[in-house]
């Protein structure tokens, strides 16, 4: 009988995961039309929602018209204008200098990154009803408290933190039933490691999601230390401490699984976040095989393509209040661009005198 379950449960993802929708095309629509009149932007209909990954950041062979833009504004402007913001939702507010992280070559700034886990929350409301609902916290409860936490602290020091950081995120985000989410996103930001780590409560794990390779024959422990041991003891915690105590059971009982994914590799450390925005946008907790993100063992071009298409949906998305004006002074700066200006040999050479 326990077979016949869990095959109906990963039949059902399966279903889930396959079905095609139109989510994209009205979403293109929608950035569209809020960046063209600036127009408050009406709350899709199901009919227009996603039950698949529609929603991801679609990757294409060459930069088009409007992601040339905006890449080339947002970082030929950077030191003039790196105090304005640049993206404010109703949580999270980023200022124009962060976006020179997205540069080629450079490692994305943890602000990128909490941005990001913002607007993917707020991507959300696209899903359709039958789709896994999904929560992502930002850089912040984790930092120096499961990973890299000051020796001096000790065990509740590092637990109040965490808490206090997390209960801050969750009334900011207006999060009041936390039954409701299926999947929680934790962006693992260390010293030397950034990956992801996912709690699947449907399924019971609490995976790990890293491109790197570990080294042959290492254990959990000798990869990641005691941070995922960590954070699952200080979730559950701070879980039943926001008084949902079987949801804080059901992460003490999630078991401990490594994603391995077929894009895996120890070549592109320093693209490690790029690798962490993608894997939390694309995961829905589907099989390995299953799982298709865009990313390739040795595809440096993908991720610099990844670079300039994800400043381009955080400078313009529709959550975004400032996107309008972005894309309004994007194009007038466009215009002025010099008469043999070319857009990938600027990219090929940024940062290079």
């Amino acid at each position: 009988m326990g077979i016949d379950v869990d095959l109906a449960a990963r039949n059902n993802r399966l279903v889930r995961l396959l079905a095609v929708s139109l989510a994209w095309a009205t979403l293109e629509i929608l950035y569209q039309e809020k960046n063209r009149t600036g127009a408050r932007i009406k709350k899709p209909t199901l009919a227009a929602r996603s039950p698949f990954n529609e929603r991801a950041v679609r990757l294409t062979a060459k930069a088009n018209i409007v992601d040339r833009e905006l890449y080339y504004w947002v970082l030929s402007t950077t030191t003039t204008n790196k105090d304005d913001v640049v993206y404010k939702d109703s949580f999270k507010e980023t200022l124009h200098g962060e976006f020179q992280s997205l540069a080629p070559f450079k490692r994305v700034s943890p602000a990128i990154v909490d941005t990001w886990s913002s607007y993917l929350n707020n991507m959300e409301q696209l899903k359709a009803p039958e789709t896994v609902s999904r929560l992502f916290f930002s850089t912040n409860p984790c930092k120096k408290t499961v990973v890299d936490a000051p020796t001096e602290w000790n065990a509740k020091q590092k637990l109040d933190t965490f808490w206090t950081r997390l209960f801050g995120e969750a009334l900011g985000m207006s999060i009041l039933q936390w039954e409701t989410f299926d999947m929680i996103f934790f962006p693992i930001w260390g010293a030397a490691q950034e990956y992801v780590i996912c709690f699947d409560l449907p399924d019971g794990k609490m995976n790990i999601i890293d491109h790197s390779f570990p080294e042959p024959d290492a254990s959990v422990e000798a990869k990641y230390g005691k941070t995922p041991f960590l954070l699952k003891k200080f979730f559950s915690e701070a879980l039943t401490r926001c008084k949902v105590p079987k949801m804080a059971a059901q992460v003490r009982k999630c078991r401990t699984h490594v994603v391995t994914m077929p894009w895996r590799n120890s070549n592109l450390i320093d693209e490690g976040r790029i690798y962490v925005m993608r894997h939390m946008e694309t995961y829905f907790g589907e099989s390995e095989k299953d799982w298709e993100c865009g990313l390739g063992p040795s595809g440096t071009k993908s991720v610099e393509m990844f670079r300039i298409k994800y400043a381009r949906t955080l400078l313009t998305c529709i959550y975004n209040t400032r996107g309008g004006d972005n894309q309004k002074k994007a194009t007038r700066f466009w215009k002025e661009k010099p008469a043999k200006f070319k857009f990938e040999n600027w990219v090929d050479l940024y940062g290079i005198e």
